[in-house]
């Protein structure tokens, strides 16, 4: 018998720098990860009179992938978005006022985890493959009318645990990312494009993709990546508005800035808010696609820094 994907249990242990509550992994709440170790490989160019391949050489590696899942209050995700804008709560301060435990800006700190699969076999043991040294690279929110609210977190990672382990890594604990409920589209409560509600714009899709930009060191003498370099924190917001009228087009022509919310909620009103104080149109095309067919506003935007709240964003978190 083969193994189910059913079965797999995906943990995150930040190694750098230390969490509060040291050796404690979190939990993922996930629909599916891609997250894998890909090879560079050369074939040797030694010429050989049987006129054949002599080698195949395994001359660096890098680990990619992301992880999937549905947007609920928990743990693993506050770490995750803390992680994409190089931060942690409630450190700094936003329109010159300090943050609470509750507030998250975009700052300078790079975080890396022990990222660990763990799969139960078919014999009931179980396999572990960890990656080590491993980055966030980014992470995205896609909400669409009648569906849960989905993203992903992408993966800049480091080298493999070899070997591979049959046992958990000795003195860790594992933090479960709870059941508070998957947040829906039909619960967001806002919905801000400059100052017009979402009872005023009707929006078939809006996605939110930050991407910090951090990128890998390889040295001589490493296989892969030795260390990990922090980028520019890039935010762009994207979504289709029924067509009503020309305000967005007329903002990319007059090259306009603006504020934009976003607050996605569960059934228990737990929430997260996303706050981008200044952004810009970057493309408004309006097309007719056919008969039969509604017209569209492929809004894309670019949140930029504000320097009054000193930070090109504000998330916050509740109950």
């Amino acid at each position: 018998m083969l193994v189910s994907a059913d079965t797999v249990r995906l943990a995150f242990l930040r190694t750098t720098p230390p969490p509060t509550i040291a050796n404690q992994a979190l939990l993922a709440r996930i629909t599916g990860e891609t997250i894998t170790m890909a090879p560079t490989t050369v074939v040797s160019g030694e010429l050989d009179p049987s006129m054949q391949v002599r080698d195949s050489i395994v001359t660096g590696a890098a680990t990619t992938g992301a992880v999937n899942y549905e947007a609920s209050r928990n743990p693993w995700l506050d770490e995750m978005l803390s992680a994409a804008v190089y931060s942690e709560w409630g450190v700094g301060s936003y329109n010159t006022i300090p943050l609470t435990a509750d507030q998250l800006i975009a700052a300078k700190e790079l975080k890396l985890y022990t990222i660990e699969k763990d799969w139960t076999m078919v014999d009931s043991t179980h396999s572990y493959h960890r990656f080590l040294e491993s980055a966030i690279a980014g992470l995205t929110l896609a909400i669409t009318p009648g569906q849960p609210i989905t993203g992903s977190v992408n993966i800049s990672g480091g080298p493999m645990e070899d070997p591979i382990s049959t046992a958990p890594i000795s003195g860790i604990t594992y933090l479960d990312p709870g059941s508070n409920p998957v947040m829906t589209a039909p619960l967001v409560t806002e919905l801000t494009v400059d100052m017009g509600t979402v009872s005023t714009r009707c929006f078939g899709t809006f996605n939110v993709a930050i991407n910090n930009n951090v990128r890998g060191i390889q040295c001589i003498g490493e296989l892969g990546q030795r260390e990990k370099v922090i980028g520019r924190i890039e935010t762009t917001l994207a979504g289709n508005i029924y067509f009503a009228s020309n305000d967005m087009l007329q903002h990319l022509l007059d090259q306009d800035t603006f504020p934009v919310t976003l607050k996605i909620t569960d059934s228990l009103a737990n929430f997260y808010e996303f706050e981008f104080p200044r952004c810009k149109v970057t493309g408004a095309p309006v097309h007719a696609g056919g008969t039969g067919q509604d017209v569209v506003v492929a809004l894309a935007m670019q949140a930029l820094y504000d320097s009054v709240k000193g930070s090109s964003m504000l998330i916050t978190r509740g109950t």
